[in-house]
């Protein structure tokens, strides 16, 4: 309201007051007079509420009439039928005020009116104003006329984002009241590990220094659409710290690359539906947007129409390299799958993360903002149904969680999976302002919005035009029996539903969805509906914007063989998006989904959890937990390939480093130690194991013939345990529940080592136990038991024999000896050179010359470390410094392992 003390009006010692009275329906006109007549110096007053009548009208309003020197009246046929136009009116009379008529229409004057000089809209409102007062000089006008819209635009877009819409409307919140949401700059994880105290929020995006653009990403729910006009708002929000800022918000869905033939036309279109095309117009004469005042936020970079992204951001990159450009800042929003697809065109911008909602943040939203419509719900209780893993993750994004408390409100259950929560908040919706309307009435509404959506995902838009609307509509009344609609009717029944229904709304060219997820569900609901649903999924499930409504398709479905049906079918196409909708596939047990991966070879489930990894890089943190544990737990108890077995580890451990759902643990480690005491109880098993304490040593050779063993250098290692012998034939059997029927024909005894072992097989074995491969210097320290010797005995290669099984000590060995067979080394351990190779956990690479403490070998490579030589090498390759390596997948008659148990895995409790 244009109230004494506002900190956007003018001075007092303005040339004159003037009230201007209007009906709500021509609130715009009266924005363009208040802006023209403030550029003379006048101020006004006007009541900028929507709704007029009430009692701040009564109270702040109308004593503002008597303070006025002049009170313009807009009439018309809608100011006539005002109750408060008509009380403002007898209030100027009362007070003698001089009342200057401006006619819009031909609706005739009041008789309170008579004989009063009139005014038209024709004439221009230069004639209006210079009743007001004298005619200023040019550069007066321009200079004041600026400054005065600038102050009504300010104050036009902070009404605008005075409140916000928590869910749907009827449920509006103070922004004020808004929950600061937090950010990341690791795009790869969400959830800072930071303190909550010391977690930054939106609020550090706004940049006090002049670099230009900013990214905010976001998951589907997140809040980004909130989290943009809460910027916007903020840079109104307190004048004096905010002075010299003018923020622009513009919705990227309105964006059209006919229409806007620069960008600036597309904000400065978006500014005057916040206030007049009038005061967008003189905002873009001044060129406020690109001035060193200006943040421009944009929000919605996903919502951009089917092949406008390019061209949008042509003319973004194109006005920020215009010399002239002085704009201070530019803010994007988009969700995270429509970023990475253009993620090369956003080099040099500050990139962020929403995170998800903390467990502080989730209370204070419902404390907030559902506690007085909770009804008999107990806060506390709903508090603690959030608890169920589930539910907290849906809770985790404010939309869903508005959701949740909406539907918890009314008493209704949430569901199994997202797909039934967002069909029951769907459900309630239509309900909550119709009542009780005839069944094949709302059939023929739900049945629209199911066809409006479908078509939106077909033709990549985030608006239907009026015309398609109208269309769509007399196809599905005509179907329910009704006869045949007219456009008008059309758009009369389109106008009433989004009206009535709060999940679509209308614009001035067409109809879009309240929120995209709305749009994704119902797409779902009507592929589920068509015979073939299924092919069409699967033909575009490679099509980004397609993987939601495929995912919500999936959760839909009430039967487990509908489901592996849909999984399977989109197995062939898109094997990633396939295990990413196992998560929503309710009514698909454990076992159906290891049946499911299990239907490949081996190779290609391999390939599938690769794919799965890459495909999950964008999900937030606990989703992607809780999608890597439910696909890859039953994969875990059923799988018998290691390689596959390995894969399925490290994507957990990918995921899930400290193990927090607990899928290792279950499926590994609770079995672990009862099976590794098993082995250690029992001699025939030949699972001992030394305790090392650990040391300093030179690892390498600077005189050996093969350059990979230098340059040496110092080595500290830690205490670990090692084992006394190679893996036998029986020890590894029980490991992997196996039977003696698959051994090596070169090694057929239950002492002898077992062999042809690839270096996933090692690993998983190790796994299996609680135990893990050596590093390689802990295998070469090991090895050497303090000797600096090419083996421990010495460097004689005639000491060979009965020492080393290897090619050179007596003409070549058609197998590996039973373990135990040699003199042990000064550590007690046995066949540390030849008889079987022993894999090490590193990836093969060069070494370096510095000192190193307790080192892993390279982050990646092609070749595992294998040390230790065998039973048909020659004696240099049995050397305690030798080195040598394989793909993981290699397996050869002569390799073997040897395992640790470290402190690592013991202290996890396995």
């Amino acid at each position: 309201m244009g109230q004494p003390g506002d900190s956007d009006s003018p001075d007092r010692s303005s040339a004159g007051v003037a009230f201007i009275s209007y009906s709500s329906k021509d609130a715009g006109l009266a924005a363009e007079i208040e802006v023209a007549a403030e550029s003379r110096g006048i101020r006004v007053y006007r009541d900028r509420n929507i709704m007029r009548g009430g009692g701040d009208w009564q109270t702040k309003i109308i004593p503002l009439i008597p303070q006025s020197q002049k009170f313009i009246l807009i009439w018309s046929e809608a100011a006539a039928r005002s109750v408060p136009v008509a009380k403002e009116i007898v209030t100027a009379l009362e007070n003698s005020i001089d009342i200057l008529p401006i006619r819009i229409d031909d609706f005739p004057a009041s008789p309170l009116l008579k004989r009063m000089q009139e005014f038209s809209l024709a004439q221009g409102l230069s004639v209006l104003l210079d009743a007001l007062s004298p005619t200023p000089t040019r550069n007066e006008v321009a200079g004041q006329h600026l400054s005065s819209t600038l102050r009504t635009y300010r104050r036009m877009l902070r009404d605008s984002l005075a409140t916000f819409t928590v869910l749907l409307s009827g449920s509006e919140q103070s922004i004020a009241k808004a929950v600061l949401l937090g950010v990341t700059d690791d795009l790869d994880q969400e959830e800072s590990l930071r303190p909550a105290a010391m977690q930054p929020n939106i609020l550090s995006l706004i940049n006090t220094s002049p670099e230009s653009a900013t990214l905010l990403i976001g998951h589907p729910g997140s809040g980004k659409t909130i989290s943009a006009k809460y910027l916007a708002a903020q840079l109104l929000r307190d004048p004096q710290q905010t002075e010299g800022i003018t923020p622009f918000l513009a919705y990227c869905r309105a964006y059209n690359a006919r229409r806007h033939r620069s960008f600036l036309d597309f904000v400065y279109d978006q500014a005057g539906l916040y206030t007049t095309p009038l005061i967008a117009s003189t905002l873009q004469t001044h060129g406020v947007a690109e001035s060193a005042g200006s943040v421009i936020v944009l929000d919605g970079f996903d919502e951009l129409p089917t092949g406008a992204p390019d061209h949008f951001l042509s003319q973004l990159a194109e006005l920020r390299e215009t010399p002239n450009c002085r704009t201070r800042q530019i803010i994007l929003t988009s969700r995270f799958d429509i970023f990475r697809r253009f993620e090369s065109r956003f080099v040099g911008w500050r990139k962020y993360a929403l995170t998800p909602l903390t467990e502080e943040q989730v209370r204070e939203f419902v404390e907030t903002w559902f506690a007085d419509s909770l009804g008999d719900v107990d806060v506390a209780e709903m508090l603690a149904q959030l608890d169920e893993p589930r539910i907290r993750e849906l809770a985790s994004r404010p939309f869903l969680l508005a959701m949740i408390c909406l539907l918890r409100s009314e008493g209704i259950d949430l569901g199994k999976n997202r797909s039934d929560l967002y069909g029951r908040a769907i459900r309630y919706l239509e309900r909550r302002f119709t009542g009780k309307i005839p069944q094949d009435a709302r059939r023929s509404r739900h049945q629209i919005l199911e066809e409006m959506a479908f078509t939106m995902l077909l033709l990549g838009t985030s608006e239907l035009d009026r015309s398609l609307a109208a269309g769509l509509t007399a196809s599905v009344l005509h179907k329910f029996g009704g006869s045949g609609a007219d456009f008008d009717e059309c758009i009369f029944f389109m106008d009433e539903l989004a009206a009535e229904v709060g999940v679509i709304e209308r614009s001035p060219t067409g109809y879009s969805f309240v929120h995209q997820t709305f749009l994704e569900y119902l797409a779902a609901r009507r592929l589920d509906a068509m015979s073939n649903g299924i092919a069409i999924a699967v033909d575009n499930c490679l099509v980004s914007r397609w993987e939601e409504p495929i995912r919500l398709f999936v959760g839909v479905q009430n039967s487990a063989f509908r489901q592996a049906e849909l999984i399977s079918a989109l197995w062939t196409r898109n094997e990633a998006l396939a295990l990413r909708s196992l998560t929503d596939a309710k009514a698909l047990d454990r076992t159906a989904v290891g049946s499911l991966l299990r239907a490949s070879d081996a190779t290609e489930r391999v390939r599938m959890l690769r794919a799965l990894r890459s495909s999950l890089e964008d999900i937030e943190t606990r989703t992607r937990v809780r999608m890597v544990a439910e696909t890859t737990e039953p994969l875990l108890l059923e799988e018998k390939d290691s390689e596959v077995l390995y894969h399925a580890v490290a994507l957990l451990r990918w995921a899930d480093s400290r193990d927090s759902a607990g899928v290792l643990r279950r499926t590994i480690g609770e079995h672990s130690r009862g099976l590794r005491e098993e082995l250690l109880a029992d001699t025939s098993y030949a699972f001992e194991f030394v305790n090392l304490s650990g040391g300093s040593f030179r690892m390498g050779d600077d005189n050996a013939i093969d350059a990979i063993e230098k340059p040496a250098h110092m080595v500290s290692i830690g205490p670990f345990s090692i084992m006394k012998f190679a893996l036998t034939n029986k020890a590894y059997e029980r490991i992997m529940g196996m039977s003696d029927v698959r051994r090596n024909p070169v090694s057929p005894d239950d002492r002898q080592p077992v062999v042809g072992l690839s270096w996933h097989d090692a690993y998983i074995a190790a796994l299996r136990v609680g135990c893990r491969l050596p590093t390689e210097a802990e295998w070469e320290f090991a090895a050497r038991a303090g000797t600096d010797t090419a083996w421990f005995f010495g460097d004689d290669q005639t000491l060979l024999r009965g020492y080393v099984n290897c090619e050179d000590a007596d003409g070549g060995k058609s197998g590996p000896w039973p373990v135990g067979s040699s003199p042990p080394n000064p550590f007690g351990l046995y066949e540390v050179h030849g008889n079987v190779w022993e894999w090490c956990a590193d990836w093969l690479g060069p070494y370096s010359a510095e000192y190193a403490s307790d080192p892993t070998g390279p982050a990646e490579g092609i070749s595992r470390v294998r040390r230790g030589g065998g039973f048909g090498y020659h004696a240099r390759g049995c050397r305690s410094a030798f080195r040598w390596g394989s793909e993981p997948t290699y397996r050869f008659k002569d390799i073997g392992a040897r395992l640790v148990l470290g402190e690592r895995v013991v202290g996890a409790g396995w």
